[in-house]
């Protein structure tokens, strides 16, 4: 009789392997290696999958926020989870030190609470790093808190970036505790003005007492991950000043940037 041989380390490691995994890292290093957007027809054809199972792992990445659904389109694109999991990798630091005085510089100038922000998961976002104005009464947040990815004016930005189909962007929506109620067909509107002037507003939708300005922070070939935000009471800053504002929230987003992605 023929003693049964026990397999060998490679034999153990073949019967291990799990094909569903092994083609969603196939995808995953794909997508890392290409920064375009990208039709599910295409990632089909270059990594040889079954059509069917590549939509399934396309889906479920993009659920999960590995990879993003550009909105009116069939492309899909790196996701922020794939960003923050990289980022792990290289252990490099979430908030670089040198953001801090450029948030300062724009809080003292209008006396405002100026805050960076960071897609944290699907559906919320997380505040990284707060600089605060000089007057006796001031808005005060505490960095780590996450609030919903729609709020404020925050979700006038997120809601055209973030890659959500229209009926999840709809129920997240309807879930959000406003103050001033508005209807989501006038959401998307201001939604799509923040889109065209690069800036967003929030006047007491969210805190009847609380206005806030929103930009998002581009880098190229990456969706939006991270916002500069100012919160101020609603009268404080109004008109030409509160435009001077948002001009100035701008500059201040794209000087965080590079900070953020040296490379850009």
């Amino acid at each position: 009789m023929t003693k049964k041989q026990r397999p060998t380390t490679t034999d153990s490691q073949d019967q291990k392997r799990v094909g569903a995994t092994l083609r969603t890292m196939q995808v995953l290093e794909y997508f890392a290696g290409n920064p375009h957007p990208m039709s599910a027809a295409e990632l089909t054809r270059a990594t040889d999958q079954n059509p069917s199972t590549a939509f399934n792992i396309l889906r479920t990445l993009v659920s999960e926020g590995y990879l993003q659904h550009l909105a009116g389109s069939k492309l899909y694109m790196r996701g922020p989870a794939l960003y923050r999991l990289a980022r792990k990798f290289a252990d490099a630091p979430h908030i670089p030190e040198a953001a801090a005085p450029l948030l300062q510089e724009l809080a003292s100038k209008y006396d405002v609470s100026v805050s960076l922000w960071r897609r944290e998961s699907v559906h919320y976002m997380m505040l990284l790093m707060l600089a605060e104005g000089s007057a006796a009464i001031r808005l005060h947040m505490t960095t780590g808190i996450k609030v919903p990815l729609l709020q404020g004016s925050m979700g006038r930005i997120m809601a055209l970036e973030a890659g959500l189909p229209d009926m999840e962007r709809h129920h997240l929506f309807r879930a959000l505790p406003l103050a001033r109620p508005i209807s989501y067909r006038t959401f998307l509107g201001q939604a799509r003005l923040a889109r065209e002037q690069g800036w967003s507003q929030d006047d007491g939708n969210w805190h009847e007492a609380v206005a806030s300005l929103s930009a998002p922070v581009r880098i190229e070939n990456a969706p939006v991950e991270y916002l500069c935000t100012v919160a101020m009471f609603r009268r404080q800053h109004v008109g030409t000043v509160r435009l001077a504002l948002a001009g100035d929230l701008l500059g201040l987003a794209s000087r965080i940037a590079p900070l953020i992605n040296p490379a850009y």
